[in-house]
């Protein structure tokens, strides 16, 4: 499920929805003891697989500072973290729960630090070894804490709050 920063590229191209408001949303991560804010949360569901009784929901959220832009594609330069999650229960947009790699229901796909999304020029790191993200709703409001463990050690963490747009194709 680990996809590179090209596939990053592809998944915001792919994305076909209006902007969020500014107001509301929050959120940081943490990496190398640096702070970087996330202030928008983007969401799709990008598959469901029948297995037996089961109905699997994969979905893709990709949050980001305010320096990455919408407006039909994405375009600018800011940071991101894009967090993928498979969910046994149709509990609406990016359902509640406590996602992990070693359950394989979370995966990431990377962490992205002044990244330009048009010349893919930036700080990427996609050698994500494991994963946990925890995800709570109040009406619409989502609260997503997660923790990604990288090949090189390095550990970041971070969390975002507020609404989230859902991205339909």
């Amino acid at each position: 499920m680990i996809l590179n920063f090209t596939v990053f590229a592809a998944l915001l191209v792919c994305f076909s929805s209006c902007d969020g408001d500014d107001e509301g949303p929050s959120g940081s991560f943490t990496f190398d003891d640096e702070s970087y804010k996330l202030s928008r949360g983007y969401v799709r569901l990008d598959d469901t697989d029948v297995s037996g009784d089961n109905t699997y929901y994969y979905w893709t959220a990709v949050l980001t500072s305010k320096g990455i832009q919408y407006d039909e594609v994405f375009t600018g330069k800011g940071d991101a973290v894009i967090l993928n999650i498979v969910a046994l229960n149709d509990d609406g947009v990016l359902p509640s729960g406590t996602y992990t790699s070693t359950n394989e229901t979370a995966d990431s796909n990377g962490v992205y630090i002044d990244f330009n999304v048009i010349t893919e020029v930036g700080e990427v790191h996609t050698d994500v070894t494991d994963v946990s993200i925890t995800i709570t709703k109040s009406g619409s409001t989502h609260k997503i804490s997660f923790t990604i463990e990288l090949n090189s050690g390095e550990t970041v963490t971070g969390s975002f709050s507020g609404k989230v747009t859902e991205i339909v194709d």
